[in-house]
């Protein structure tokens, strides 16, 4: 944080801890894209499906994909995994879930419009 010339923080309260840390350059608080709990939520009846996680973001390292993937296929019970956001790392996480043979328990959706996640997410 010292040799930093300036950093951006998603709150005011990320904006805080990177202060009481020590850092004294200067600070910009950029809001993050929200969610919406009325656009996400969850079906009056839900569909009968196995346990899934959802993941949307960008498919890099340091997001920690990799992790998760390993995590998931660790799971005794059925499970799957629906990924939507592009990256760098995307065909390496998918020949990771090859190699782990859950492949056909994750589904990777590329970007999607905003406006799109609800209905891939959140089917009803």
């Amino acid at each position: 944080m010292r040799q930093a010339d300036y950093a951006i923080a998603g709150t005011d309260a990320a904006a805080a801890v990177l202060r009481s840390k020590g850092y004294r350059g200067r600070l910009k608080t950029i809001p993050q894209f929200g969610t919406s709990e009325t656009l996400f939520a969850p079906a009056p009846t839900r569909p009968q499906r196995p346990f899934t996680i959802g993941y949307i973001g960008r498919i890099v390292p340091e997001k920690g994909i990799e992790i998760l993937l390993r995590a998931a296929a660790g799971l005794e019970s059925e499970w799957r995994l629906r990924m939507v956001g592009g990256g760098a790392a995307r065909e390496a996480m998918q020949a990771l879930a090859h190699a782990l043979e859950v492949d056909d328990r994750v589904t990777f959706a590329g970007q999607l419009p905003s406006a799109d996640l609800p209905r891939w997410s959140c089917p009803r």
